[in-house]
């Protein structure tokens, strides 16, 4: 455990000390925050050491996410091509592209110090599916054998879907979620997903997909508050 207040407060996304996300200060600061201190030491005492980084999710508190991949861009077309081919290893048929930037995520390591990376989500907190546990496992020994590490050719997926969007879907009340939509469910512009009831059982919002995709992240509690997040919809085009 790094971050100790955060885990015994159960806080989803940010710490209680600094109010920072660990996933956004990366290469953090070796005088900043605790967050950004935490960060600073992962980076520079394992990360620059490193041939590759492979960031390993689950879901956070109030998700449920079937399992893709998220792959790197920096620019440089190497090093991109690599954390592709590290996507593929992955029993996944959705794989996202997010950019490397100078500071935030994990993946900052591909533009700082030019390794390839990638970042990848499956699970949910409560209960732990053995298939998001397997996902993880089997994916990352293939990536071992990718890269000549692990003895044996890897079991790659090379008909993937390289998602450009994440399209968000957000609740505008208060009240209580009821999905009508399940992981990995393909869905097009117009869909109803979803509704927010108040506290009465009348339906004060519905939800519907605002272009066609896969429904790849899903709430898990019933309780909302507005402007807190409802589904992800992974775009195809």
């Amino acid at each position: 455990v790094l971050n100790l207040p955060q885990f015994l407060e159960h806080t989803q996304f940010t710490s209680p000390v600094d109010g920072l996300k660990m996933n956004s200060e990366f290469p953090g600061a070796p005088d900043g925050s605790l967050t950004q201190r935490i960060e600073h030491k992962i980076f520079t005492e394992i990360v620059s050491k490193s041939d590759a980084l492979i960031d390993c999710h689950g879901g956070d508190i109030n998700e449920d996410i079937a399992g893709f991949v998220v792959a790197s861009s920096s620019g440089n077309h190497e090093l991109d091509k690599i954390s592709l081919e590290m996507a593929t290893c992955y029993p996944t048929a959705l794989v996202h592209v997010f950019p490397s930037e100078p500071q935030g995520m994990s993946n900052s390591a591909q533009h700082l110090i030019g390794i390839p990376c990638i970042q990848l989500e499956a699970g949910t907190p409560y209960p732990i599916r053995e298939e998001a546990v397997q996902f993880h496992i089997e994916g990352t020994l293939n990536v071992l054998k990718y890269l000549q590490m692990l003895p044996g050719e890897p079991k790659r997926n090379l008909n993937q879907l390289i998602s450009p969007k994440r399209l968000k879907l957000f609740s505008e009340h208060n009240g209580v979620w009821n999905s009508r939509c399940q992981l990995d469910q393909s869905v097009k512009k117009g869909d109803v997903l979803g509704f927010i009831k108040n506290y009465y059982g009348d339906i004060i919002q519905t939800i519907r997909a605002s272009a066609d995709g896969i429904i790849s992240m899903t709430r898990c509690y019933y309780a909302i508050k507005q402007e807190e997040l409802l589904l992800v919809v992974s775009t195809l085009t």
